[in-house]
């Protein structure tokens, strides 16, 4: 990390607001004032959005602790500042995915990205004693799965394919195992374009491709979380149940759990 705290001494304040690229979108205040926890990570920040909020301090000091096992992993002696000069070569466009203008030094900004892009890389380690606590795994993915709290997938791919951990890696077939989705043949040489990792599960959603999860062994930590969140959490955002009425039944080939429609702020199952 000497790189990054060296790199200070030289940089001023960097602000740009994000322009026509910008595919990360701060929730409006219009929709937080009366849920204000829902739209909010519960454990852990990604991006700038919530950064060095004091109730997510708990994972943020384990991230240090992620990058190393993420450098172990890495080959070709990469380290901090190769992953760290990736990171600058792609500071406008990471800065313009935000919509938001951030107020982030240079050396703190490239400390926030590396740590963060770090974590999600490492985040299905098997025999990580804080990822394979069900009560924190589930509640990692439903904030990764938060509009505000992500970083450009852009990003994740680069440092990626820098590290040269192996060339079988994909990173969307790392995202998939890691929200337990059994995903369709078809699927693993599918280019989703994805902007962010919430834009991917979304866009594998939408095109039909994810099936019902595979039975996993007993022993894998993968057995008492999910993906779909609480109906309390959803509460929490404004969401209100409905049952559906007047709707043309379909044949059984066609039912999907997914078929389902939201109307302003109406779930109708």
């Amino acid at each position: 990390m000497n790189m990054l705290i060296h790199i200070g001494a030289e940089s001023p304040k960097f602000q740009r607001k994000g322009e026509g690229s910008c595919s990360i979108f701060k929730i409006p205040q219009s929709l937080k004032k009366n849920h204000q926890k829902g739209y909010e990570p519960e454990i852990v920040s990604i991006g700038p959005y919530d950064h060095g909020k004091e109730h997510l301090q708990m994972l943020e000091e384990h991230k240090h602790r992620y990058l190393k096992l993420f450098l172990g992993e890495a080959k070709d002696g990469v380290d901090t500042n190769t992953l760290g000069r990736k990171i600058l070569q792609m500071e406008t466009a990471i800065r313009n995915s935000y919509s938001e203008k951030l107020v982030v030094i240079k050396p703190e900004f490239l400390k926030m990205m590396l740590l963060d892009d770090t974590f999600l890389q490492v985040r299905s380690h098997q025999n990580d004693r804080i990822l394979t606590t069900p009560w924190i795994l589930s509640t990692i993915r439903s904030d990764l799965l938060l509009l505000e709290n992500q970083v450009p997938l852009i990003l994740l791919n680069t440092l990626l394919k820098e590290s040269n951990i192996s060339k079988n890696v994909n990173l969307e077939t790392l995202a998939f195992k890691f929200f337990n989705l059994s995903v369709a043949e078809k699927t693993k040489s599918q280019n989703f374009e994805a902007e962010h990792l919430l834009d991917l599960i979304r866009k594998n959603f939408i095109n039909g491709t994810s099936q019902s999860p595979e039975k996993a062994p007993s022993n894998s930590h993968y057995d008492d979380s999910r993906l779909i969140l609480s109906a309390n959490r959803l509460r929490l955002q404004g969401i209100k149940f409905k049952a559906s009425t007047n709707v043309p039944r379909r044949s059984s080939r066609e039912e999907t759990i997914l078929d389902i429609k939201l109307n302003g702020n109406e779930l109708h199952i």
